[in-house]
């Protein structure tokens, strides 16, 4: 069975050599939208109980969840965040496979990402989390960003495409 590949990725897994096409026997492991999907879902799961896990250690059950707009809303929000940095990362890294210097800007991108969430836990444990936010907030960006690359590089060769974005420049 073919459909229309995703219009941003011609040529990825294509069946036939026919660019644009992708045949769904192949595309399968690779499949943007799902492996996207299941990578933010995977995420947003590990870091929400991280949290969930911190606060009742520290004796105070869903405190962060609270404070951050209440269980439902922040379940919500860090699940729809989730979902679309998997899908934008599984997307840059297919972006890798046809130009290794995407490689170079995903790894760049990551560390500015990293960089932020620092700024964010600065601003949460002045303003409301306290010291704990450190361990919440930036130690679970930390394990979200470790769980993507540990999924990422168990289906793709991210090393090679680093390897090769270097050799190129």
């Amino acid at each position: 069975m073919r459909h229309l590949a995703h219009p941003a990725l011609p040529g990825v897994a294509t069946a036939s050599g026919s660019p644009g096409i992708i045949d769904t026997a192949t595309s399968r492991a690779h499949d943007l939208w799902r492996e996207g999907a299941a990578l933010g879902l995977l995420v947003a799961a590990s870091t929400w109980a991280w949290l969930a896990i911190v606060d009742a250690i520290a004796g105070q059950p869903f405190h962060t969840f609270a404070t951050l707009g209440g269980i439902a809303a922040f379940t919500v929000v860090h699940l729809v965040l989730n979902l679309v940095l998997g899908v934008a990362v599984v997307y840059a890294v297919h972006g890798a496979a046809r130009e290794p210097s995407v490689a170079m800007g995903l790894v760049f991108g990551s560390i500015m990402f990293e960089v932020a969430f620092a700024m964010v836990t600065v601003l949460l444990s002045n303003m409301v989390l306290g010291p704990l936010a450190w361990l919440e907030i930036f130690a679970g960006s930390m394990l979200g960003t470790a769980i993507t690359l540990v999924v990422v590089a168990r289906r793709h060769p991210l090393l090679a495409h680093l390897h090769r974005a270097e050799t190129e420049s």
